[in-house]
This record gives C-alpha cells, structure tokens and sequence, in this order.
C-alpha cells in the first residue's frame, strides 16, 4: 500500500530469484485472515468497490474453506471482515499484530501440519485426478445440495480423500465424503479435517452476522479509510512510527 500511494523512482534488476516454503504449504487461518482483510481495504480504498463485491469475495473465501471443511479459516475470514469494518482505527491500534497472533494461537492448531504416516491415517485413499473435469449435472446437484450439506448420512463416503495441501481445498473434490486428508509430499507433513455439521452450523451463523454488519457498515468505513489512507501511507507517518520503536 505504501508504495502503491508514493511514487518511488525504482530501478528493478533483471531478475531476482527466491527459495522458500510453498505459499500453499504455509497457508493457514492467520494467513488467510490477513490476506481477507487486505482485499477488503484494497478494494475500498483503490478499486471503489461497493459493498456487493466485497460480499462476493468474502463468500468466495467462506465457502471455499467452510465446504472443505476448514473450520478455523472460515472463522478467520469471519474475523477478518468484521475486524475490516472497524474502520482506520483499527489497524492504528494493532499495527505490530501480537494481539491478533495471540488470539490466533489456538485457532491454527486446528489446521497445523504435522509429521504424518499415511497408513496411521487409512490403508487406502480416495483421490483425484489432476486437472479433472467436473460434469454440469455433479455440478448442479452440489449447487442445490449446498455442496452436499443437505445429503442424508447414506449417501455421504466414509473413506478417507486424500488431497494436496493448498491455499484451500478443492469443495469439488470434498463433495459427499466426510473425511479429508490435506497432505503436503515434500515434507510429508499433512492434517486431517472432518465434516463436522455442528461446526458448520455455528460458522454460517456467524459470518451471516458479519455479513450483515458490512452491510450496515460499508459505506461509512469506506469513506473513513479514504479519509485516511494517504496520511497512514505517507512518509512523514511512517518516520514517526519507526522513529517510536
């Protein structure tokens, strides 16, 4: 953001090579939850979205991960939308994020990779092809069925679905089986997440709540940040912060 708003003379080299963890494989509910709210800010503050594109992709986020069976990142985004709504003051209050990571702390357990053996796990696996094609009438019944949702028990697969570790899982793939294995081959690492329709319940509920609140909200906190942000992004505020540290 800082240097989207000052305009730097930058000379850039020819290419820059880098080594490191895959983003996949490093993403959780925190990283997620600043990756939401950042898409929300970006959007009010330089796109002059209205509130139903934001609603659109903060369902394209709870949905991928509510329906994967994510639970922990689905209340992340949760977060992440309500705590948006706050307006600039927020991010004044919590701009080193050691609040927010000590209430994360028990969140991402929920979702942490972890040293696995597959046959702990299950003898077999379900898995998918890559690349594979979705029929139009699988993906209607998903559609009315609210991924499978609202199946009853005899038409759901016990069996195990393995899946690679990414930034969220395939709801595709997750359709109708009850238990996902999201595994990461390199490091052999991986973390088992389970339909949990309780869980389920009790996440909807609350991003049907936050929903509301940008809603009511939206149009009052957009014009805050933009009241805002070319004072939070300019040189003379970032000397004083540093210069407090």
């Amino acid at each position: 953001m800082f240097s989207m708003m000052n305009k730097f003379d930058i000379i850039t080299q020819n290419g820059i090579a880098c080594y490191g963890d895959d983003f996949g494989y490093k993403s959780g509910p925190l990283q997620i939850y600043l990756d939401v709210r950042n898409h929300l800010v970006q959007k009010m503050t330089h796109m002059d979205a209205n509130v139903e594109d934001c609603i659109k992709l903060l369902r394209q986020f709870f949905n991928a991960a509510i329906y994967s069976y994510n639970y922990a990142t689905a209340q992340a985004i949760s977060k992440a939308a309500f705590d948006a709504m706050k307006g600039h003051a927020f991010w004044l209050e919590n701009m080193d994020t050691s609040a927010i990571r000590k209430e994360f702390s028990a969140l991402i357990q929920e979702e942490k990779m972890q040293k696995i053996r597959l046959t702990d796990i299950a003898p077999t696996f379900a898995r998918t092809e890559p690349h594979w094609h979705e029929s139009r009438k699988r993906r209607l019944l998903r559609s009315l069925t609210l991924n499978g949702t609202l199946l009853p028990n005899f038409l759901r697969k016990d069996t195990w679905l393995f899946l690679p570790k990414n930034f969220s899982g395939d709801i595709r793939a997750t359709f109708r089986y009850n238990n996902i294995l999201y595994y990461y081959g390199p490091t052999q690492e991986g973390y088992c997440a389970r339909r949990d329709a309780v869980r389920l319940a009790k996440e909807k509920r609350i991003f049907s709540k936050v929903e509301k609140i940008v809603r009511r909200k939206y149009s009052s906190v957009k014009n805050d940040y933009k009241d805002n942000i070319k004072y939070m992004t300019s040189e003379g505020f970032w000397r004083k912060i540093y210069k407090n540290t």
